[in-house]
């Protein structure tokens, strides 16, 4: 979705109060996703050192439904609530566009890479995936319309390149986009 964005927090939590952060959790989502743009929800649990980090990203069809989600007393309610569980907190962090695709679990601000180098990695990692595609799309020898070709491809594409191919392109590339 062209204006979508994403927001980004993340909280260390003492092992001892994971069933309560969890239960937390659980209602924020019921919260959010009576609010219109909602679209969905990640969270990432690891272990930082004695703690839990739950890492949450909530994604909304454009900034202005993310925006009345921040602004809202319920958020406030449920942020107040978790924060006085949480050992750390980061601050929000907004992403928008292809910066949600180049980012590393840290507890550090997301500062996107430049544009050129995110636009480097994406063409390195969808060039032989198209090839591929074409390729395979061609031995199937069915004559499809470009508009059929071109549906096809996206659909397997996208979610490739959005779930598998490019957590692995910003670990690989990680040093070259990150260099500090």
């Amino acid at each position: 979705m062209a204006g979508s964005v994403a927001a980004r927090i993340s909280h260390r939590i003492d092992p001892a109060s994971e069933h309560a952060y969890e239960d937390l959790l659980a209602g924020v989502h019921e919260a959010v996703m009576r609010f219109d743009g909602y679209l969905r929800r990640e969270v990432i649990k690891s272990t930082s050192g004695p703690h839990l980090e739950y890492t949450t990203i909530l994604h909304f069809d454009s900034a202005q439904s993310l925006q009345r989600w921040q602004n809202s007393p319920e958020r406030l309610a449920w942020a107040t609530r978790m924060t006085a569980l949480a050992a750390h907190s980061t601050p929000l962090q907004v992403l928008t566009g292809l910066e949600t695709w180049f980012t590393l679990a840290t507890d550090r601000p997301i500062i996107p890479p430049p544009r050129y180098k995110m636009a480097a990695v994406t063409w390195i990692a969808l060039f032989p995936l198209i090839t591929l595609q074409a390729y395979a799309m061609a031995a199937t020898g069915i004559d499809t319309s470009i508009a059929v070709h071109t549906f096809i491809a996206t659909v397997i594409l996208v979610p490739l390149m959005t779930y598998v191919v490019m957590p692995r392109m910003t670990r690989l590339f990680a040093r070259w986009l990150y260099p500090d």
